[in-house]
């Protein structure tokens, strides 16, 4: 009875793209080395695996940073400061000697609890969030307690932002495909 070599799986799933690229890359030398007719394939089918190992190549370490991205920390930044000033003052005039500050930060209080903390989300969430929020404290009721409270300027800051914002999440993911 002869001795049989057992194969063991290779884990292609564990190899990042330079590891993967390098292993077609390496696989493709083989065999042609070998001689393709010898393993079954076509002259095509070589010319078209060697065609997706270059272009494999190509994009293995490309760039994915974007001039967008700076904009995108900067407006990111603006839109969490806002974020966190909204909330602070509704939460700071919680306890206004004031009684119609003290109404107003109450409504808005529990109307925008759900918000809480949405600055720390991942991108796409925050921005729907925001304009969650911004949906919320805009409407006749809210604005005018948004009055009161004299946050009308920060606001519109914020509808202001949070455009930009999204617009700019969008330009980078069209501008990387």
């Amino acid at each position: 009875m002869g001795s049989y070599l057992k194969i063991s799986p290779i884990r292609l799933g564990k190899f990042n793209n330079a590891e993967y690229t390098n292993f077609m890359n390496r696989t493709l030398n083989q065999a042609v080395a070998v001689g393709i007719e010898k393993i079954g394939a076509s002259e095509a089918l070589i010319d078209n695996i060697t065609a997706n190992v270059n272009k494999m190549t190509d994009i293995v370490a490309q760039s994915r940073a974007s001039v967008e991205t700076a904009q995108i920390a900067e407006t990111d930044k603006k839109a969490d400061e806002l974020i966190v000033y909204l909330m602070a003052t509704f939460r700071t005039n919680l306890t206004s000697p004031i009684q119609a500050m003290r109404n107003a930060a109450e409504t808005l209080y529990l109307k925008t609890k759900p918000y809480v903390g949405c600055q720390t989300l991942p991108q796409g969430q925050q921005i729907q969030k925001m304009r969650g929020l911004l949906s919320d404290i805009t409407t006749s009721e809210m604005s005018a307690h948004i009055t009161t409270l004299g946050l009308s300027a920060v606001v519109e800051e914020l509808g202001t932002i949070t455009v930009q914002y999204a617009t700019l999440i969008e330009q980078r993911s069209a501008s990387q495909l």
